[in-house]
């Protein structure tokens, strides 16, 4: 019975051990040059340092938190973080001030990469944008389109990235009424948004090729204001 329990307890560390090795090298592209051993024993040593960004991707890597495809840390990542902070912590208010930088730093990251988007995507919005403002509208007729995505956003903060896409772009022009992000309810709800668009002459509610052309619009319109869809 106690070898059963001690065979148990090492499956178990092995278990435990291997998914910390894989979340860690999965959040490597944070700080791929990272030494986590050498890491951990200067942390042991000194102290862990909670200031700049490289310090901020140094323990986004060693906890397996990983930036997405424009280099940004995702803003709640810290989470992951804390209690590694405060293991090597040389001051009480260490951890409370490492959320504080983490959000900074993704942040800064955000604009970053925001303005990289809006710059690479002027000439691609511009044509598509005049292609639908050319288009042969049906009049009086309209296609309510729904949107899936963000997650990540607090439905005030949600709806101010809508309002802004809206307000600068063609789609206030091509909108017969202000976009809404509302939570739906349901066992699968997500939250979403509902644009109400012109109808062009082809176009028909809920079918593939509307929705398509509906997507491309909309994909250069948050690239234009510096988000992806």
């Amino acid at each position: 019975m106690v070898l059963m329990s001690l065979l148990g307890l090492a499956v178990s560390v092995s278990f435990w051990k291997g998914v910390g090795a894989v979340a860690e090298q999965h959040g490597k592209k944070a700080y791929p040059q990272l030494n986590s051993r050498n890491y951990d024993l200067d942390n042991g040593v000194k102290g862990i340092s909670i200031y700049g960004e490289t310090n901020i991707r140094k323990i986004a890597a060693r906890n397996g938190v990983r930036p997405n495809k424009h280099d940004v840390l995702p803003y709640y990542g810290y989470q992951s973080c804390t209690e590694y902070v405060r293991k090597y912590s040389n001051n009480r208010n260490d951890v409370t001030n490492f959320i504080e930088e983490w959000k900074r730093v993704s942040k800064d990251q955000e604009r970053r990469a925001s303005r990289r988007i809006q710059s690479e995507s002027k000439s691609s919005y511009d044509r598509t944008a005049n292609q639908w403002k050319s288009s042969d509208f049906d009049r009086g007729r309209a296609i309510t389109h729904e949107v899936v995505h963000w997650f990540d956003l607090t439905i005030p903060e949600h709806q101010a990235r809508v309002d802004e896409i809206y307000e600068n772009t063609v789609l206030k022009d091509l909108c017969v009424s202000r976009p809404v992000v509302r939570d739906t309810p349901g066992i699968y709800g997500h939250r979403k948004e509902y644009w109400r668009v012109k109808a062009r002459k082809n176009d028909i509610q809920d079918s593939w090729t509307t929705n398509s052309n509906w997507k491309a619009l909309y994909n250069q319109c948050c690239r234009k204001c510096g988000y992806e869809m």
